[in-house]
């Protein structure tokens, strides 16, 4: 017997501007003579390129190479170099280094956001019996910013200092710091595969041909649904013996399709699915476009084979009274260099989410739901939490078919040929109502803006920083002997040879 909708969907289609682009006071990042040209230039340059030295050593090197006088001051040069009165301060490099040195434990990453003196740092008091979580920070000896004219003489550079860019790249070291060796590492399981608490789902749509969180999922052999419309059910069910995925996966058919307000509606139906029929107090749902899922310890990003790291932000969250929503931050987003805490409180969850099936708010809005959803949660006094410990291997927006990638982003908005021609595998406008229709949801905390050649939206979290964690039995608080160490889960760092 097929499971009824049981929730009726708000798309907030209704709360949308008639000009998305129209000026709003403090809604909008950029100046108004640029509201109506789809593509800004931010500056008379072809591109930035931030390039990170480990040592004083490296940072004369690459002046050397590329012939640029520079000094431990030199944060921006142009590339070919506009000569100007530093020329002069060239004989006097070592002189200028001495007497402004910044040695590399002055410039030393300030832990005082995570750590006051003899006071712990927060999420190290709720940290206990948790993985451990050791990740000291490391910044680059020297950064500098070099803006290029043109394309000939970006080419031109890359020849020079012996290094591979493409219009894409953003950031480098010099020398070529590599990757790290962890070719055949991964975080396993020694006591076998282990389940998550509560049911897990991905929801997708058209993406019968790639299936990549499922798969992603089967590989940790961890027991899975998929939410799909009716019209996808043949490809979906050839998909999971072509993928082999059937004995892991199973197809949850919806009672609708092509509807057109976003997957929100799935998203729901899949709460109430869980609620109802499996009778579970809380429920995983995540996009259909995870590669794979890691942890972050030790300074590296090293994949993750079994299920045991569901378990421990579950455990996690099932300590507090007040936290509806978890998930997993993005690996993209995780730089090993820097310091983290092991986890974030009132965020935005996303394309992860774990939500307490008690929650009184739902998914809603034709796009951005999962923002909206997260505010509407912290507005009303609630906790969210966005683990570091483990990370999602999400594929970037609109680089995968199927899902809102078709439906919404490249169906909207006029395309731009030239941006296509230059490797640009989005719809820039495409995104545009997903984030002017979050302003207008929550306009006391959203700014629609430009950036990265497309639009984005910005939320300012700091509204809700101080909503406390509220412990479900206070004595959580208390360290008793042995809870203030490590807790592994069974995990073992392996090398695996099917890689």
């Amino acid at each position: 017997m097929t499971f009824k909708e049981k929730t009726e969907y708000e798309n907030l289609m209704d709360i949308m501007t008639d000009d998305p682009l129209a000026p709003k006071e403090k809604n909008v990042l950029f100046e108004a003579e640029h509201i109506n040209k789809p593509y800004p230039a931010s500056s008379s340059y072809y591109k930035n390129l931030y390039v990170h030295f480990r040592n004083k050593e490296d940072l004369v090197e690459f002046a050397n190479i590329i012939k640029v006088p520079m000094t431990i001051n030199s944060r921006v040069i142009d590339y070919p170099y506009r000569r100007s009165a530093l020329w002069a301060h060239v004989d006097n490099y070592w002189a200028e280094e001495k007497r402004k040195k910044r040695t590399a434990k002055e410039k030393r990453f300030d832990n005082s956001l995570f750590d006051h003196g003899a006071d712990e740092p927060e999420w190290k008091r709720h940290w206990m019996d948790m993985p451990a979580f050791d990740n000291p920070a490391n910044p680059p000896y020297h950064s500098i910013t070099i803006r290029f004219l043109d394309e000939p003489n970006y080419q031109y550079f890359a020849e020079r200092i012996g290094q591979k860019l493409t219009e894409k790249t953003k950031t480098i070291w010099h020398p070529n710091r590599g990757i790290d060796n962890i070719k055949g590492l991964i975080w396993h399981d020694t006591s076998g595969p282990t389940q998550p608490k509560y049911p897990l789902a991905t929801i997708s749509k058209g993406r019968a041909d790639s299936m990549l969180t499922s798969k992603s999922l089967t590989k940790m052999r961890i027991h899975h649904y998929i939410i799909i419309e009716p019209q996808d059910e043949a490809p979906y069910e050839e998909a999971l013996d072509k993928f082999g995925l059937r004995e892991y996966a199973t197809l949850i058919v919806a009672p609708f399709s092509n509807h057109g307000d976003g997957p929100g509606r799935a998203r729901n139906y899949w709460w109430d699915y869980s609620k109802e029929v499996l009778g579970a107090e809380k429920h995983w749902v995540m996009d259909d476009n995870i590669v794979d899922f890691y942890r972050f310890q030790n300074n590296k990003r090293i994949r993750v084979d079994s299920g045991a790291l569901f378990a421990s932000c579950e455990d996690f969250m099932d300590r507090f009274s007040n936290v509806l929503m978890a998930g997993l931050q993005y690996r993209f987003f995780i730089a090993p260099d820097q310091a983290y805490p092991a986890y974030v409180k009132n965020t935005r969850i996303y394309s992860c989410n774990l939500i307490d099936n008690s929650c009184p708010w739902r998914w809603r809005g034709r796009y951005n739901e999962d923002t909206i959803l997260s505010l509407d949660i912290m507005d009303n006094g609630y906790c969210t939490i966005q683990f570091n410990h483990f990370l999602q291997g999400k594929a970037a927006t609109q680089t995968v078919g199927g899902g809102n990638t078709a439906e919404f982003y490249h169906a909207e908005g006029d395309q731009d040929k030239e941006k296509w021609d230059r490797g640009h595998s989005y719809n820039a406008m495409g995104t545009l109502n997903k984030s002017q229709m979050l302003v207008d949801a929550y306009p006391q905390y959203s700014t629609l803006m430009w950036r990265y050649d497309r639009w984005h939206h910005y939320v300012d979290y700091s509204h809700f920083k101080d909503i406390p964690l509220e412990y479900k039995n206070p004595c959580r608080e208390i360290v008793i002997e042995g809870w203030d160490k490590p807790n592994e889960y069974n995990l073992e760092l392996v090398v695996k040879d099917d890689m």
